[in-house]
């Protein structure tokens, strides 16, 4: 196909194939299809059309393979109602912050091997939920992609995505369940790398409003302004009864910062920044963790039934340890390297068992309770302050 074509209508046609020959390209025209289902697309480029380079809809089982696509104005890939859509090996180039795919509705989407680009001054989007209250898209999977200036948004119930490469400067990397309620989701083994120096406000790796999640073995690098600074945030979770499991940040300003009860942090990995991991929460579990932060190591706040175990806090930050729950139990816990305050406790009813906090420039242990608040059994500490 050559430029200066009609844009094809494909309406009422099942199980057509449309294979372009190597090297054609399709200029200044895009595809739209209606109620075709089985339909296949492969082996296309389209460059520069005037509106979407593709926008199907009712298509069940759409199939979009080695797909070259760029635009400059509008939406590239445009789905709805095409539920079972697999996308694959498709390259997605768009000028501005337009998105490079969005699913308006539809479940079951696949999308794999594929590269999104967005502009490089303001950054796109790919939608694989359409950024509106209510609007899901239960089922999807996205696996083993390269997102450059463009960040991922999705919501619904089992979501996967795994394996990808995102570079997102301008906003958030990877955004989950703001839009409608997002459950049993799988966010593993994703590589959220940032390169710019001067970040917009709200910049962070992942946002995610889940329930009864798994986000796990992620590497997040930011780079340092100046050579000391964190320029992102890393991940913020808002919701109950998730893992964060084997996670790594490098760099980032924020490492953790998760809200609502039964969530566990476990075995997660954070170097550099103002604050390892923060939970607001009962029943959290906060174990293994490794965190080398500048001011606040680990803090837990406004919860009860919490364990903190076996975490490690490096370097020299102005608190190690924040223990603003009760009735929690906190175990096997260790400042590596002086601090200002080791433990510092705020709830009551916690028992403190076999944890170290030595030669702290401040106290080992300042707290805001009476001593007999607050349990202490086996642990190595050496300066203590209580109230009167």
């Amino acid at each position: 196909m050559s430029g200066g074509l009609e844009s094809p209508a494909l309406d009422g046609i099942a199980n057509l194939t449309l294979r372009g020959k190597r090297g054609a390209v399709l200029e200044w025209d895009g595809i739209v299809a209606v109620s075709c289902p089985g339909l296949r697309i492969a082996g296309l480029a389209i460059s520069y059309p005037p509106g979407r380079a593709l926008d199907v809809s009712d298509c069940p089982g759409l199939v979009l393979e080695k797909l070259d696509i760029v635009v400059d104005a509008d939406t590239a890939i445009h789905l709805e109602g095409c539920d079972g859509a697999l996308l694959r090996r498709c390259s997605v180039r768009c000028q501005d912050d337009e998105a490079a795919l969005e699913n308006a509705s539809g479940a079951d989407l696949v999308v794999e091997r594929c590269s999104f680009e967005g502009g490089f001054d303001t950054g796109g989007m790919v939608l694989l939920s359409p950024s509106e209250d209510g609007a899901s898209s239960d089922r999807t999977r996205f696996s083993k992609n390269r997102c450059r200036n463009s960040g991922i948004v999705c919501a619904g119930q089992d979501l996967v995505i795994d394996g990808n490469s995102v570079n997102q400067p301008h906003a958030i990397a990877i955004e989950l369940g703001r839009y409608a309620p997002t459950a049993r989701a799988r966010v593993e083994r994703n590589r959220i790398v940032q390169l710019r120096d001067d970040p917009p406000a709200g910049r962070r790796a992942m946002e995610l409003f889940i329930d009864d999640s798994v986000v796990a073995r992620n590497r997040v690098e930011g780079i340092l302004d100046g050579g000391t600074s964190p320029v992102i945030d890393g991940v913020r979770l808002y919701g109950t009864g998730n893992l964060l499991e084997k996670n790594a940040l490098e760099g980032a300003d924020t490492g953790f910062d998760v809200s609502g009860d039964g969530n566990t942090l476990r075995d997660n990995r954070m170097l550099g920044g103002d604050a390892g991991i923060v939970t607001v929460g009962s029943d959290v579990i906060v174990e293994g963790n490794s965190v080398t932060p500048r001011l606040r190591g680990i803090a837990l706040f406004e919860g009860a039934g919490c364990s903190l175990a076996g975490n490690r806090v490096r370097g020299n930050p102005d608190l190690a340890f924040v223990i603003d729950v009760s009735d929690s139990a906190i175990s096997g816990n260790r400042l590596i390297g002086p601090a200002g305050i080791g433990f510092w406790l705020v709830g009551a009813g916690n028992t403190l068992t076999g944890n170290t906090a030595l030669r702290c420039t401040l106290y080992d242990v300042s707290s805001e309770v009476p001593e007999a608040a607050n349990t202490f059994v086996g642990n190595r500490f050496e300066t203590f302050v209580f109230p009167e």
